[in-house]
């Protein structure tokens, strides 16, 4: 079905001649629409209920894949990796280096600000390094930015009534000749969090923090991050490894969005203990019921100790802040490292290599209301990296409330998927059916009526049918030059003819509308369609009439005929997505309701091209068709 769609190919001579100007049509008897119709209205479509989102990879895929790094180390893309040759892949530009064994202050997050801080060892305490040995102790936050400090004998008391009011930061750490006993923060159901012997608990501003040497915090840190079991065979130590690394370089280059806290206590740098730095778990969770969940692996233990002291260093000899994610899809994002291709994170038993989910179009109306009902959802921009065109970057949302532009991470957090690397299947809308021309064009009307139309050309029936009713004359005898553009004068000329053709009228005495067609032979046609509102200049006074009319233009121009023949179009639903904003668009839109414009392909109309004279041909046979069955 033709589809306003390029012609068959012309000869060069046909695409270069110059079109003779389209003279005034002799009259002919006019034909009579049988029956009057009735309007279209058309309608908004909504998206599918359900839609389908595929995707790849889980998290912001920037710097090392924890699964990329085990299927590299497993041999997945060749020979077994080192976790030297993983982390050169990962953090191009920065080499190995060793930055000791810093001290690191680690707030504990799940501790609301202004809470009491419990802290228990069975074989005693010391307070702000004074000789105390009370089992519990029990911190309280005062408005005036002082503590109020109890002790007791379990996490749960009883506290002593004799308080002390003592200034922050309060230190608490265990009694220096008790062994090794683990210094425990106690939870108000009961649970406690175990942290080495070796570390302090801090109270600072209202907040709970753990004073830890980096290769003890790791410890808690690793086997959170990547699975330990991968350490069970000697090649899959290797990501591991890679893994102690990372996370050493990115805490040792610290977190400034939990401020500067370490200063005050002379450590090195500050963190945080959950996924917005590392998830850090001191060495186990003390169950309400007295269990132990450990949270140290002896697998991790040993990558930690195989790479004691090692980070990453950037080239001005800074410690890089080496981000990490758990599956990069199969590609970095890049950012602060090079992108690069992770062919590991195909690795077997990855299930976010690839993804497929179900998504709720309510939920997309929900994080963004002002859309309304959902009719589109367009990805503008990619990064260009992978399948689909890689990660989303821009994406447009179609409703009937409005448009709404945001980012691929902003969308991917408002709808809970697991990165920015995903694609929304809309099934593709039905092709927009040319509308039939059997009443403007009935058969036996004369046919090949140009020498230089191709038999194949989809346009075909539509020129021979304009000329037959004397809307379109050709360029010279025999030809119709179906390549060449149309002038706005002489779409003027194709439209004046082409409304008493459907049975309506123009002024035979118009006035002057315009000063840039002085002398045209479409000059009288021009001012006709002026008079009754059907053309509009290009600025005052000036129709530019020699410049070849866009689509979008046409679409307009069509449409206002139609009204000035009686049949006035209203609704039609967002038939392109490449007209948006245009000036044109309802008219566009009014016009693919009825199959007088089908576009160039699906949800593409190019309203800036220029309208080639089959174009033209097939737009105005579907209009005089549309005008005489109204």
């Amino acid at each position: 079905a033709a589809q306003d769609a390029p012609a068959a190919d012309v000869s060069a001579a046909d695409a270069m001649a110059t079109a003779e100007p389209e003279g005034k049509a002799a009259p002919r008897p006019k034909i009579t629409a049988d029956g009057t119709g009735t309007d279209k209205a058309g309608s908004t479509k909504a998206l599918p209920a359900e839609p389908a989102v595929q995707g790849h990879g889980w998290g912001h895929g920037r710097g090392m894949g924890q699964f990329g790094s085990f299927g590299y180390a497993t041999g997945l893309a060749g020979a077994p990796w080192s976790h030297t040759q993983i982390l050169d892949h990962f953090y191009g530009g920065t080499t190995m280096g060793d930055i000791g064994n810093p001290l690191m202050m680690v707030l504990l997050k799940d501790r609301p600000t202004g809470s009491a801080m419990v802290v228990y060892r069975e074989t005693g305490l010391t307070i702000g390094g004074e000789a105390d040995t009370p089992p519990a102790v029990r911190v309280t936050p005062r408005a005036d930015g002082g503590y109020d400090l109890q002790t007791g004998t379990s996490c749960t008391g009883p506290w002593s009534t004799n308080e002390r009011i003592i200034d922050g930061p309060v230190r608490i750490s265990a009694l220096a000749d008790t062994g090794e006993k683990a210094l425990r923060l106690c939870y108000g159901d009961g649970s406690a969090i175990a942290y080495h012997h070796s570390t302090e608990m801090v109270a600072h501003e209202g907040k709970t923090y753990n004073l830890v040497r980096m290769e003890e915090m790791l410890r808690g840190i690793v086997p959170r991050e990547s699975p330990a079991s991968w350490g069970n065979t000697e090649n899959g130590m290797a990501s591991l490894r890679a893994q102690a690394v990372a996370a050493r370089s990115y805490a040792a280059a610290g977190d400034t969005r939990w401020g500067s806290p370490h200063t005050v206590v002379g450590a090195d740098a500050t963190s945080c203990d959950d996924q917005f730095c590392q998830v850090y778990g001191g060495i186990a969770r003390i169950t309400p019921q007295g269990g132990i969940e450990t949270r140290t692996n002896p697998n991790t233990d040993r990558a930690i100790a195989d790479t004691a002291h090692q980070v990453r260093k950037s080239s001005s000899g800074d410690t890089a802040r080496t981000e990490f994610s758990s599956s990069t899809g199969g590609y970095t994002a890049g950012g602060t490292f090079p992108a690069v291709p992770d062919q590991g994170d195909a690795v077997g038993g990855n299930p976010n290599h690839a993804w497929n989910i179900k998504l709720a179009r309510t939920k997309i109306e929900a994080a963004y209301p002002a859309v309304g009902t959902l009719t589109n959802v367009a990805f503008t921009k990619r990064n260009g990296l992978g399948s689909m065109g890689g990660r989303a970057e821009a994406v447009l949302l179609q409703g009937t409330g409005g448009d709404k532009k945001v980012t691929g991470n902003e969308l991917r957090r408002a709808l809970g998927l697991k990165s920015d690397w995903f694609d929304i299947t809309i099934p593709p809308p039905p092709a927009i059916e040319p509308r039939s021309i059997d009443t403007a064009c009935p058969s036996g009307q004369p046919s090949g009526t140009f020498s230089d139309v191709a038999g194949d050309n989809p346009h075909r029936r539509a020129i021979d049918c304009v000329a037959d009713h004397a809307i379109a004359q050709g360029t010279s005898a025999g030809r119709f030059s179906p390549a060449l553009d149309v002038t706005r004068a002489q779409m003027a000329s194709f439209v004046a003819r082409m409304i008493p053709e459907a049975g309506g009228s123009l002024s035979d005495s118009p006035p002057d509308a315009f000063s840039d067609d002085t002398g045209s032979v479409h000059e009288h046609a021009i001012n006709q369609l002026a008079a009754a509102g059907i053309l509009r200049g290009t600025s005052s006074g000036v129709y530019g009439a020699d410049d070849p009319i866009d689509r979008a233009q046409l679409a307009s121009i069509l449409d206002r005929a139609l009204a000035h023949l009686g049949v006035t179009l209203t609704g039609g639903e967002n038939a392109f997505d490449d007209d948006s904003g245009s000036v044109h668009e309802t008219a566009i839109n009014h016009l693919a309701a009825e199959g007088v414009v089908a576009g160039r392909a699906a949800r593409t109309y190019a309203p800036s091209d220029s309208t080639r004279r089959d174009q033209m041909a097939s737009m105005i046979a579907r209009t005089l068709d549309l005008a005489l069955d109204r």
